[in-house]
């Protein structure tokens, strides 16, 4: 099955084909793993989200950059995570999209990872009601998934507008795994979580035949 396979309807499982070897290894993250695990602590927490609250500000920053779609901005993310652990600091290593259809890609990822959310935010809230928890309780707007997913949807019929924009999504994935990894260079996370939902989850990237 090749990654033009479902024409110009169903774009976002071709993505999903496009990404699935990155976005599956994720799924085994040994920091965003924690999140759902029983016995997650504060720290875990703070590392977790300090490495979305780097992949959030490089998405965002390439949007500015781009100076395109201001609907789909991440800012209030960016500022629910700034909340929770204080201003961001950039430190983190480049995200530079060579395109805006690889941007469009970097924004589907980070968007549809509010509907991850859902498979963590239950047992943060049950097992640190001390640790601030504004950015778990974010949710996306529909109207801002719908606006997101009919641009993408826009471009089903180009094969190679499909293959950038899959490009961006597989490079915020590896985005999310180097700092992951960086993290454990200074929080050291003994193997792999019991539970395994991924942090990164847009709707229907695991399910490419929907």
């Amino acid at each position: 099955m090749s990654a033009r396979t479902g024409g110009h309807q169903n774009v976002r499982a071709r993505i999903a084909l496009l990404t699935r070897e990155i976005h599956d290894a994720l799924h085994h993250d040994a920091v965003l793993g924690r999140l759902t695990a029983p016995d997650l602590t504060p720290q875990c927490y703070r590392t977790a989200l300090a490495v979305l609250q780097k992949f959030y500000h490089a998405i965002e920053g390439e949007r500015r950059r781009a100076d395109r779609w201001p609907d789909l901005s991440l800012q209030s993310l960016c500022a629910a995570l700034d909340e929770d652990l204080g201003p961001h600091v950039g430190t983190a290593p480049a995200l530079v999209f060579d395109s805006e259809d690889a941007l469009l890609g970097g924004l589907y990822v980070a968007h549809g990872a509010s509907f991850g959310r859902a498979s963590f935010r239950a047992n943060i809230m049950a097992r640190l009601p001390q640790v601030s928890q504004r950015f778990i309780g974010q949710r996306i707007e529909k109207g801002v998934w719908q606006r997101l997913t009919g641009l993408m949807e826009d471009c089903g019929s180009n094969d190679q507008a499909v293959e950038r924009i899959g490009q961006g999504a597989e490079m915020s994935f590896a985005h999310v795994a180097v700092l992951s990894s960086q993290s454990r260079t200074h929080f050291p996370v003994s193997g792999p979580p019991s539970c395994g939902h991924p942090m990164i989850d847009p709707p229907g990237a695991s399910r490419p035949s929907e």
